[in-house]
């Protein structure tokens, strides 16, 4: 079985069932991000606060470079990447699931004289380079693998070549959370003249973190090889069989259940039919010793390919892969009960068809799912999503909207949608192309922060904002006021006369779903005294939406002043002063208090594109004559500051009179 084909399932996940009754998926056209003289194998990691990280080499094999970027929670990937450094091959980009927001990993190895392996921590939204993570490495290396342990540590295994070709190792280590020493050196493992293949660490327990990994025969050579387990750090070999003569192992799979049971599992084929077998070996609870490896238990009798899961349940998962004359692929899950060393009877999921699958795992609610490839009745490319019931009929497949492309990755959002990457071939001598797409949720968008005012004056721009997000990302955006459409979430606009409007936000998502939200403005006629009407500032309290990179806010001085009387006193000055790059919006309103009507009345709107840094700012403000007798002297000056990564700070001061 090649390596290409063993990583199209994925790792352990939480859950079997899912729930009674899962929302409707809409799928979500899929959007050109950029393009390339090539994208090698696209990784893709979901963040616990909504962002994506995303990695990819291209180049020409070897003059790789090693690229990356975040997308933003609620936004589109970005057009321009980040540049890291110099790669050989995209295989090599790993992210590490499961870590924290700050610090996710990824680690690929440098093409060159060195060829060192190199970790990437996460800090904002820039990734910095580690050096001096991984040590001893004096070849060429390649197949890396994490795990991330419950002490916070990190399994690091992966293989690396001497100066001769022929000779192979495979080293594992821990490291700490965000890839820094945690102790205990490199654990080297095997000698000279095998060839190890694609090592697999895990933590599923608090014990000693385990490596699995597969000794081949030099592909075509008459010697046996070994499917191997052991722990890192001197755990000793759990596992060591000897693979029949003629045939050949599939990376085996290992892992500790939660009753502390380990469990292990993989494949043998025939080298001349390609004919496999999928066997399971087990070891109870508070066992050391090493499992026999005379007789193993035959899992399935024409297993391709074979994944270790655990339930909710405490149950033990395998899901079985198999390939018939035709190439053709078929999905099974078997299950053991929770205490229990003996698998059931198989639940057949998926059908022999011209399609693979593979576990797709990190939905909120803990289930896996399986992610489908097949093609249309026009032989088109076309993913798909079936659930995985706990048993009885199968879950209807849900198409993702992502077609003819070749290189995926998908990813759960915290939210529950699903984001997917893929590259579409140029072919010859055209560039390929990154696209993204997915599955919503169904989920409309959602608005908050947002700001109509309640009352305004004829002639005067009034300010409209709101902020709108979909963890997919928007459409389209639009106000409806006053017979117009504006399509940006922050604007204004000018009432010719007085009296009562409807203003309404429309926020689309990709989805094609949509959230309105209408708020009434009354536009007073400034000429009689008291004609105004009652209303506040429109202002609906909010929580912020969490910002996807940068959380501080803006710091923020300001004081206000006019002149004494006369014309100086139709002039308001504001001196500004902001902690970083920033955009202001001002605007100058009066408390209007007689008779029946009550609120805050904007009287002029101002936006600042770009506040320098500590830099002081003087904005002025002329104050409407006809307006400035029904809100008297009761003046003040609201500012809302909104940096780079859209964290927003509002400070409003009062008035104040110039000194004689």
């Amino acid at each position: 079985m090649t390596r290409a084909r063993s990583a199209l399932l994925a790792t352990a996940v939480a859950a079997l069932a899912l729930p009674a009754s899962a929302p409707a998926l809409v799928p979500v056209p899929q959007r050109d991000v950029l393009t390339a003289n090539r994208f090698d194998s696209p990784q893709l990691a979901a963040l616990p606060d909504g962002r994506a990280a995303l990695a990819w080499t291209n180049g020409t094999n070897s003059g790789d470079s090693t690229l990356a970027m975040i997308r933003p929670a609620g936004k589109v990937l970005p057009a321009t990447p980040q540049a890291l450094r110099g790669g050989y091959s995209s295989d090599e980009i790993r992210f590490l699931a499961g870590g924290p927001a700050a610090s996710p990993l990824l680690t690929w190895f440098q093409d060159g004289d060195s060829r060192a392996p190199f970790t990437v921590r996460l800090d904002g939204d820039q990734f910095g380079v580690q050096t001096g993570v991984f040590s001893g490495m004096y070849g060429y290396g390649r197949f890396p693998r994490f795990a991330r342990c419950p002490d916070g540590t990190t399994a690091f295994a992966y293989q690396f070549a001497y100066p001769s070709p022929t000779s192979y190792e495979v080293i594992a280590m821990r490291r700490g959370a965000n890839g820094e020493s945690a102790g205990g050196g490199s654990t080297y493992l095997g000698g000279s003249g095998d060839y190890y293949q694609d090592p697999r660490p895990t933590c599923d327990s608090a014990a000693a973190p385990l490596i699995a990994w597969n000794v081949d025969d030099n592909v075509g050579g008459p010697d046996p090889g070994h499917l191997k387990v052991r722990g890192i750090a001197g755990g000793g070999t759990f596992f060591d069989r000897t693979v029949p003569v003629g045939k050949r192992g599939g990376s085996p799979d290992a892992r500790i259940a939660p009753d502390g049971r380990l469990w292990i599992v993989w494949s043998e084929y025939d080298k001349t039919t390609g004919d496999g077998t999928t066997y399971v070996a087990t070891r109870a609870p508070g066992d050391t010793s090493a499992i026999s490896t005379a007789s193993p238990t035959v899992l399935d009798a024409g297993g391709a390919d074979a994944q270790l899961f655990f339930g909710t349940d405490g149950g033990t998962h395998v899901l079985l892969a198999r390939s018939n004359t035709a190439g053709e692929e078929s999905y099974a899950v078997r299950t053991a009960p929770a205490g229990s060393a003996s698998f059931g009877a198989e639940q057949e999921l998926l059908g022999y068809g011209d399609r693979w699958a593979r576990l797709l795992t990190g939905h909120p609610d803990g289930a896996p799912r399986l992610l489908v490839m097949g093609s249309d009745a026009s032989y088109n490319t076309l993913y798909s999503i079936q659930g995985i019931p706990a048993a009885g009929s199968h879950e209807p497949l849900t198409a993702i909207d992502l077609r003819e492309i070749g290189q995926s990755a998908f990813a759960y959002l915290p939210s529950g949608d699903l984001l997917g990457v893929g590259v579409v071939d140029g072919g010859g001598a055209l560039p390929d192309t990154l696209v993204e797409g997915g599955l919503d949720t169904g989920a409309p968008p959602t608005l908050g922060d947002v700001s109509v005012p309640g009352l305004a004056a004829p002639g005067e721009p009034t300010p409209l904002r709101i902020d709108a997000r979909d963890p997919l990302g928007l459409s389209s955006f639009s106000w409806s006021v006053d017979g117009k459409t504006l399509t940006d979430q922050d604007t204004s606009v000018t009432f010719a006369s007085p009296g009562t409007y409807t203003v309404t936000a429309r926020a689309v998502d990709r989805a094609g779903l949509a959230t309105e939200l209408t708020r009434t403005v009354r536009v007073l006629d400034p000429a009689p005294v008291g004609q105004g009407a009652p209303g506040g500032t429109g202002q609906t309290p909010t929580t912020p939406s969490a910002t996807p990179n940068d959380t501080t806010k803006p710091k923020l001085s300001a004081s206000a002043k006019r002149g004494q009387r006369g014309k100086a006193a139709r002039t308001v000055t504001l001196t500004l002063r902001a902690g970083e790059r920033s955009a202001a919006d001002i605007e100058l309103v009066g408390t209007l208090r007689r008779g029946k009507d009550k609120g805050t009345l904007v009287l002029r709107s101002k936006r600042v594109k770009a506040l320098t840094a500590n830099r002081r700012t003087t904005v002025r403000l002329a104050v409407p004559p006809s307006l400035a007798r029904l809100v008297g002297n009761r003046l003040k000056v609201r500012v809302t500051l909104t940096d780079a990564a859209g964290n927003r700070t509002t400070k409003t001061v009062t008035v104040k009179k110039a000194r004689k």
